[in-house]
């Protein structure tokens, strides 16, 4: 190690600062066109020869053997199925190398990467690569590519790349590469993510850091989607007072913008607050007027979830006849759309409605298939607890309700939901009371 390199060691402030400064050496030393390919090997996650040429096109008849050289040197390893990659913290520092001395052609090297990634198969790693170089070079934001990514994977219940979408994106955020327009879509679907597996306080923390970023540049819609978003959490939460404050909040701004389907959305989201705290009459005038939005508009689904919210208040009234037709209305549109978790819910509900305690246990098995299939264990756990093993008491099978309460508990404690946990014990410890089973 030489005189001047044990100088800059000892003068360096950080550990951060001492590795560099080794990095910087050990990249010194290579041959340029070695050099030059190594720090374009640190922008993606991955590198291969054909994503070295073309990120570096003027090097594209040398990028096999350059290739072979860059995995001899000491921070480059295997990156299983894909080539190799730059270790996470010298990646970290060539990269914010790159940003502050080399910022133009750290740009030139994203668009790079843009290109080609956007360019190459549709598997899920491959889209998020691209948009995470896409959210840098583009000074345009408007989310387009993230929201129709992270929607498709959000309905589809596909949690693992949701969730590996946002935390690639939110390296980017972390190193402020990102403006503020991205970092609210950003912290929006990292909220969603977080929520679609019930991590709620974690999830209404991210939502609040969107509707900052929303309330800085002036989007008025993402500030009201947000603010539905943050309902949903706190009803979750059993914060209904705090929910219809920002339910009436959003649903002024739809109002005020035009937004005719947020505010059908909203108008149904403050039904269900109102059913659940008893006030029925309310609910189903909020209910009839998001209904008429979406016929309007054209929104199946909307209607479709709408015509089942409004049987649930009328089950709710004992008007059991009128439940079941608009559960019936309900189910043959979530069947006609594809929309499974909608038909497992209608399901749920119209077993639930059936004298014929037999047929009423087939339509919430049915339900729980489906759940099964999709892979909500919210709604398995839950279809266990109040519904299935109520039926099955009914018909006399203990046995068969105390196994089905257990697993609600084993699903339940995975997610994790504790209130479900608790009411499945509480059944238990009463059936226990109550029976004698074999």
């Amino acid at each position: 190690m030489n005189h001047e390199l044990l100088q800059k060691l000892a003068k360096a402030q950080t550990d951060e600062e001492r590795s560099w400064i080794v990095t910087e050496s050990l990249l010194s030393t290579l041959l340029p066109d070695l050099a030059t390919a190594a720090y374009a090997a640190a922008v993606p996650h991955w590198f291969n020869a054909e994503i070295l040429a073309a990120l570096r096109p003027e090097l594209q008849t040398q990028s096999s053997q350059l290739y072979t050289e860059l995995q001899a040197l000491p921070f480059v390893e295997e990156f299983p199925g894909r080539g190799h990659n730059v270790h996470d913290l010298t990646r970290r520092l060539m990269l914010k190398h790159l940003r502050q001395e080399r910022r133009d052609e750290f740009i030139t090297l994203s668009q790079r990467a843009v290109e080609y990634f956007g360019s190459t198969n549709p598997e899920p790693e491959t889209q998020i690569e691209w948009l995470y170089h896409l959210v840098v070079v583009d000074s345009e934001w408007k989310g387009s590519e993230l929201w129709d990514l992270a929607q498709n994977w959000d309905n589809n219940f596909r949690v693992a790349e949701l969730e590996s979408l946002i935390t690639t994106l939110l390296e980017q955020v972390a190193a402020a590469q990102v403006a503020t327009s991205a970092k609210a879509e950003v912290y929006y679907w990292a909220g969603k993510a977080k929520f679609r597996v019930y991590r709620a306080t974690e999830a209404l923390e991210l939502y609040e850091a969107a509707l900052a970023f929303y309330r800085d540049i002036g989007d008025r819609l993402g500030e009201a989607n947000t603010l539905v978003e943050i309902g949903d959490v706190l009803q979750f939460l059993d914060r209904r007072s705090e929910a219809l404050e920002r339910y009436e909040a959003a649903l002024a701004f739809y109002r005020d913008i035009g937004a005719r389907l947020g505010e059908a959305n909203t108008l149904k989201a403050i039904g269900d607050v109102l059913q659940f705290l008893k006030r029925s009459s309310e609910a189903l005038e909020r209910y009839e007027a998001a209904l008429a939005f979406y016929r309007d508009i054209g929104a199946r689904l909307g209607e479709a979830n709408t015509l089942r919210a409004i049987g649930d208040v009328l089950q709710f009234l004992d008007r059991r006849t009128e439940a079941l037709e608009r559960y019936e209305a309900a189910l043959a549109f979530y069947r006609d759309i594809g929309a499974r978790l909608g038909e497992a819910n209608t399901l749920q509900a119209i077993g639930i409605l059936q004298e014929n305690l037999t047929l009423g246990l087939e339509y919430c098995q049915a339900a729980l298939e489906l759940y099964t299939q999709i892979g909500t264990k919210y709604s398995q756990s839950r279809n266990l607890i109040y519904f299935t093993s109520e039926v099955l008491l009914k018909l006399g099978r203990q046995k068969e309700a105390v196994d089905a309460l257990n697993r609600a508990i084993e699903l339940a404690r995975e997610i994790p939901y504790q209130i479900l946990v608790e009411d499945a014990t509480a059944k238990l410890e009463e059936i226990q009371e109550n029976h004698e089973f074999h």
